[in-house]
């Protein structure tokens, strides 16, 4: 019986092995967020002549960031209404830094009502 509860224990103790990395913004970080990654490459399809075929290009690159947090970010909250400046803003997470980004929108999450999540698209990114 001692053995069981030893082990049973053992088990409760393990570190989890996903952990959540830190977003910041700005270099603050933010805290209970999480950042889902938006980089997409348009392919092109090419054909020469009569040459039935088809080679693939890639074509324009468009990087996006989406911060999804359970609390407003007064920062990004700021550039909703509409101005004639926009603040850039630089997001940081799992390694990945997204530069000189806009903020695009503001929705509630699909999965989560309680969650906030702010899509911003970005002109340059910095993979680990």
């Amino acid at each position: 019986m001692y053995l069981r509860l030893v082990a049973v224990a053992a088990c409760l103790v393990l570190p989890n092995p996903i952990a959540r990395a830190a977003v910041t913004l700005n270099g603050t970080v933010l805290p209970q967020a999480d950042a889902r990654p938006d980089v997409s490459i348009a392919i092109v399809e090419v054909r020469d002549g009569t040459d039935p075929a088809i080679r693939l290009l890639s074509g324009i690159k468009r990087y996006g960031v989406s911060v999804v947090t359970k609390t407003s970010i007064p920062a990004l909250e700021a550039e909703l209404p509409l101005s004639s400046t926009s603040a850039r803003f630089t997001v940081s997470a799992d390694g990945r830094t997204f530069r000189n980004c806009l903020v695009a929108s503001l929705a509630p999450d699909a999965n989560d009502s309680e969650r906030i999540v702010y899509a911003l698209r970005c002109e340059g990114v910095t993979v680990p």
